[in-house]
């Protein structure tokens, strides 16, 4: 599948007011996961000195609904007031077999990380929050054009905030560079209990539907 991708991503210190908006306009639970995704290029980091994104996620759905892996393309940002790229995913089989010929391709592991992802549509737009290790929670909207994620921002209380440019890998890797790390992956502890939201924020949109 080829699209244009169109979001705004905003820091979510406090996801209340957000979950209370979104249950007051009636928004639809889609999804809960967990995430994990890994970024991967060229030897000679073709892709990033073209401000494009190869990747391979996974998801681990925290409901019942099943999902397969997916090879991702980011093309370059294009010219707009929020961030937009040429977005081209395959869904797969095996992330094994992916993986195997990626690195056949040439391709080979730059970053990898994790985040649990709780997802509503709302009217013509996907809103989303993402809890990371190292960075916390952030709100994405994503939406078919501007207006869209323009409006979606405004009726959620975010219209007046100015968006996060830079993507998860970005901020992420500046975590472990004021953290003194060196590491190439972000990943839960899985020895640490799982945070309420945003999967208790989940069943509570479930219920309130």
């Amino acid at each position: 599948m080829t699209s244009i991708e169109i979001e705004a991503k905003y820091p979510l210190p406090d996801p209340r007011d957000l979950l209370d908006r979104l249950r007051r306009l009636g928004a639809e639970p889609l999804s809960r996961e967990l995430e994990r995704t890994v970024v991967l290029d060229r030897r000679s980091r073709r892709h990033a000195r073209r401000g494009e994104r190869v990747r391979l996620r996974t998801r681990t759905c925290l409901g019942d609904r099943p999902s397969r892996p997916v090879v991702t393309f980011k093309g370059p940002r294009l010219p707009g007031p929020f961030k937009q790229r040429t977005e081209i995913e395959l869904a797969v089989e095996c992330a094994a077999s992916a993986r195997r010929l990626l690195r056949a391709l040439g391709y080979r592991r730059i970053f990898e990380y994790e985040k649990r992802r709780t997802a509503w549509r709302l009217d013509r737009a996907v809103v989303v929050i993402d809890d990371l290790p190292l960075i916390g929670r952030f709100v994405e909207i994503e939406g078919s054009d501007a207006r869209v994620v323009r409006e979606t921002a405004a009726r959620l209380g975010l219209g007046d905030r100015t968006p996060e440019d830079r993507g998860y890998v970005r901020l992420l890797r500046a975590a472990l560079r004021a953290a003194g790390r060196r590491s190439r992956r972000v990943l839960f502890s899985r020895s640490s209990p799982a945070r309420r939201t945003p999967r208790a924020a989940g069943e509570r949109i479930a219920r309130a539907a």
